[in-house]
This record gives structure tokens, sequence and C-alpha cells, in this order.
């Protein structure tokens, strides 16, 4: 037994929500990268145009580094072209995850790689399982959550304030299978995020009726 003790709520803007709401499939609740930017649609490698070719001779050249790069760019244009939708007001990237910010209507969230050549030695981002992208949010406590698309978003157990998301490897899913443990393994690039509403939006959806 034991008792939490009190928690400052001075680190970003919003506190816990799990998605998708209980009894409603996961994959209504969205992945990562929409659960981040608290939205409900999943925004996948295709919406973010990944070009394997591109990542491959990134990859040649500058190792997981080079490639975090590019998925940065292809995450920022994604959120810029999607903005009114998403009704994000702001996005900027930080210098590291303790970076200020402004918590009364910003909060951080942070993205991560894994790419792993599971077969021989020849470099194929594309082929499954060899690439993918990853994101956390940061809650108002200073713990952060996540969500894979199969399952209900969590609180990562053991995160909280003042503890580098970068220190320890990521897992890319909840199962507890070898190939998904310790994946996301290289630098991590931070956001500030700025949302014009506190609810969760779904921002395909207000796309396709406009």
């Amino acid at each position: 037994s034991g008792e939490a003790g009190k928690r400052e709520l001075t680190y970003g803007r919003f506190g816990y929500t799990e998605q998708p709401s209980a009894g409603t499939d996961a994959t209504e609740g969205g992945n990562c990268m929409s659960y981040a930017l608290r939205d409900t649609r999943m925004i996948l490698a295709d919406d973010l145009e990944l070009d394997y070719d591109s990542m491959n001779s990134l990859y040649a050249v500058g190792g997981e580094g080079a490639v975090l790069e590019y998925i940065a760019g292809l995450v920022e244009d994604y959120v810029e072209a999607h903005r009114g939708s998403l009704k994000i007001l702001d996005f900027r990237r930080l210098e590291s995850f303790d970076s200020a910010i402004d918590p009364k209507k910003e909060y951080r969230i942070a993205l991560r790689i894994g790419c792993k050549i599971w077969d021989g030695e020849e470099i194929d981002l594309g082929g499954k399982g060899n690439f993918d992208y990853h994101f956390r949010a940061q809650l108002s406590d200073g713990q952060w959550a996540q969500k894979f698309p199969a399952d209900i978003s969590e609180v990562i157990p053991c995160s909280g304030p003042g503890l580098s998301p970068g220190k320890y490897p990521w897992n890319s899913a909840l199962q507890w299978m070898p190939k998904f443990q310790n994946y996301y393994t290289g630098d991590v690039v931070y956001y500030a995020v700025t949302k014009d509403t506190d609810d969760f939006t779904r921002h395909k959806s207000a796309e396709e009726t406009q």
C-alpha cells in the first residue's frame, strides 16, 4: 500500500486523458503521433509520405541521426499543412527535454525513431519492422504518456519530471516480445505544442467535411 504525494502541475497544459473512451475499439483513439498532438485520427507513414529510398541513402551516409532529421522535417511539414484542423496555434522545436515552455498554454512532446536491420547487412528501412517512429507527450505533472495503435493509451511507468525521456531505450509495443524491446535508442527531438482547444480533435474528419 502507499500514498502518492502532491504533484506539481506545472509541466504542461494538460493532464492525462485516456484514449479511446471505455468500450471503444482501441484503433479509434489514434496512434502515437495523433495522441501526442491530442487528436484521434492516426497519422501513419503514408500520411507523412515517407520516401524509403531517401531514408536508405541518408542512413548509409549519416546513420540514424540523419534519418531522424528527415522524419522531423516531415512531421513539421504535416503539422503545418493540417494546423487548422488540428487546432494547433504553435508548434516549435525545443533544444532539450527541459527547455522552458509556457505551461499555461504549451506542453512538450518527444519524437524518437528506430532503424533496425534485422536480416543481413543490406540497408532496407522499408522492410517490415526495420523502421518506425514514436511519440510521447508530457503531462502537467511531469509524467509522459503514449499510445500504440492497437492499445489504449497509457501513462509511461517510471516517467517523471527531471528524468529525460532519452535516458533509456523505448519499446515499440506493449507486448513483451524480443523484437519490440529497446527498439528506439537514438536521439530525441522535442517540441512545444499549443492547442486552441482543451478537447481532442479529429482532424481528418474535419478536413473531409470542408
